[in-house]
């Protein structure tokens, strides 16, 4: 019996897309899977033979492939870590036409889609302005940079309804309106909609747009 049925039972876990690094080891934590804090702490430089595409990346952020799983109890940062980079490499590997550093870039701002647009057709066109303002070193003045400095990285502990104007201060290396181009790494972990349009940028007439609060609309 214990051989057909293994040492014990599989967790099935759902992680969200534009989940941070910081949420998802929340979440395998609650459910006993790993300890806390002991994925958001895992340094990429032990994965990077196996996984090249880790080779210069500072954390796990933007790379743990948004999906359902299946793990055991007590499996471990690392064995969880291997699992979503395998799935994260046979769903955009295939997408990749370019160099490493264009893949760390396009994971970024596939980060910075997720967070910022719902639909997927809409994504495609803000991709296509956000990619129009780094090439005119223009800042890109992207909001959800502003809440994942005020969240510390950790959006579901962390519900901002509105940001301030002190918030848009804060010098932080991931503030798009105090400093221009990408920020350093990942906000969040993109599902295969935002990276796809992060891939292809659809070209437009427009540099700005809004999201209506009341119909989640986005207005360009």
């Amino acid at each position: 019996h214990k051989l057909w049925q293994g040492p014990n039972e599989e967790i099935v876990v759902t992680i969200p897309e534009g989940f941070s690094l910081k949420d998802i080891d929340e979440i395998l934590a609650k459910q006993g899977i790993i300890i806390p804090g002991k994925l958001s702490s895992f340094s990429p430089i032990e994965l990077s033979q196996e996984f090249p595409f880790l080779r210069g990346v500072s954390s796990l952020e933007g790379y743990l492939f948004p999906d359902t799983y299946r793990f055991f109890s007590h499996s471990g940062a690392k064995i969880v870590a291997e699992k979503m980079l395998k799935n994260f490499q046979e769903k955009v590997l295939p997408l990749v036409n370019s160099s490493q550093a264009d893949l760390n870039k396009t994971i970024i701002l596939a980060s910075l889609i997720e967070k910022e647009v719902i639909s997927d057709s809409d994504r495609f066109l803000v991709s296509g302005i956000l990619t129009k303002r780094l090439k005119i070193d223009m800042p890109l003045q992207v909001d959800a940079t502003v809440v994942y400095i005020k969240c510390q990285g950790e959006y579901q502990n962390c519900p901002v309804e509105k940001l301030n104007k002190n918030d848009f201060t804060v010098d932080s290396p991931f503030n798009t309106y105090l400093h221009r181009g990408l920020p350093p790494a990942p906000i969040s972990n993109p599902g295969l909609s935002a990276i796809k349009a992060a891939f292809n940028p659809l070209p437009s007439k427009y540099w700005y747009y809004l999201s209506d609060p009341a119909t989640k609309k986005t207005i360009f």
